[in-house]
């Protein structure tokens, strides 16, 4: 299988939580981390390759008009605490609400420019 079309997976605690590893973290540095829990936290923690089936899922949704759209924690730098807002991805934009009816629009970004922040402590 092609390497693009594959993915590296983070399952950690028990199998209760699954995320991506993105292609600019260091897999090394990933599992490390696990080093710093509790044993019984991280025993049971491992990576797994497989298939990107997200992939071709937004590929499918590409050529659609339906909108994406559910909410999200965020955290910015003025207010550093986590709160809920509303997200809506539709087609090249990427928007957030302050209400839960996303009636009034705080920010938007077109999706292209959207880059990872990597914060190391």
């Amino acid at each position: 299988m092609e390497f693009h079309l594959l993915m590296l997976e983070e399952i950690i605690c028990n199998d209760s939580m699954r995320r991506i590893v993105h292609l600019d973290e260091i897999v090394f540095d990933v599992v490390l981390r696990w080093g710093y829990w509790d044993e019984e936290d991280r025993k049971e923690n491992y990576l797994l390759v497989r298939k990107n089936k997200i992939l071709h899922e937004i590929d499918a949704l590409r050529n659609t008009t339906s909108l994406i759209c559910g909410e999200l924690h965020l955290a910015n730098e003025s207010s550093k605490a986590f709160k809920l807002h509303m997200f809506e991805f539709n087609k090249t934009k990427l928007c957030y609400f302050k209400d839960k009816q996303g009636s009034h629009k705080i920010e938007e970004w077109d999706v292209k420019y959207i880059r990872m922040k990597r914060h190391l402590k």
